[in-house]
């Protein structure tokens, strides 16, 4: 409770001094510090969402250039997932996509129905892609299992993600990333019902 009284204590002193985008900016890592720290193990789909727009907003009250589109299938809003997926799915699209394009370009955050029984989360960028050594060794690196962890990965942020999601959907869940140099991003997590 210290951290967002006194979080609000700042909200509050920016606007009274008329600062509109300081008194956004502390309201906005409010929603977000308050979002992670509730968070639980499991949350809902349109939880998870909700989190990564909170963390988008803070993003774009630094850059400008940057742009994205959200959007979450009504009919899987309720499905369970584990918690922080797309947060550090979003920030590697920002910091390993777009940051070298001078902080512009696009993030797209979906998911959808596959079918009645599989559905697909994507976030992809239009940054500036990877080579097909990088490739083939992030599809390696998010190819663990359910049990399994290896210490080796050097892509913190899609090792865990893949880690966690493994362990949660065991056999029903697959992860992988696809690129071209130059032509964007893409991290696709597909989920399949038993």
């Amino acid at each position: 409770h210290f951290l967002y009284n006194t979080l609000d204590t700042i909200r509050m002193s920016a606007v009274m001094n008329n600062d509109c985008e300081t008194a956004n900016m502390v309201l906005g890592l409010s929603d977000f510090f308050r979002k992670s720290v509730t968070h639980a193990k499991v949350i809902l789909l349109e939880e998870e969402f909700s989190q990564a727009e909170s963390y988008i907003s803070l993003l774009k009250l630094r850059y400008s250039g940057l742009h994205t589109n959200i959007n979450l299938a009504e009919e899987l809003r309720y499905e369970e997932i584990p918690g922080f997926v797309l947060q550090p799915l979003i920030e590697n699209a920002f910091l390993h996509g777009l940051k070298s394009k001078k902080c512009a370009g696009t993030i797209w955050v979906t998911a959808e129905e596959m079918s009645e029984t599989q559905y697909v989360i994507i976030v992809r960028d239009d940054g500036i892609g990877a080579s097909p050594e990088v490739m083939r060794r992030l599809n390696q690196e998010v190819s663990c299992r359910y049990g399994q962890r290896d210490d080796s990965v050097s892509h913190i942020g899609l090792g865990s993600v893949s880690w966690r999601l493994n362990n949660f959907f065991g056999e029903r869940c697959h992860m992988e990333v696809d690129s071209q140099e130059s032509c964007g991003f893409c991290v696709k997590i597909t989920i399949s019902d038993l």
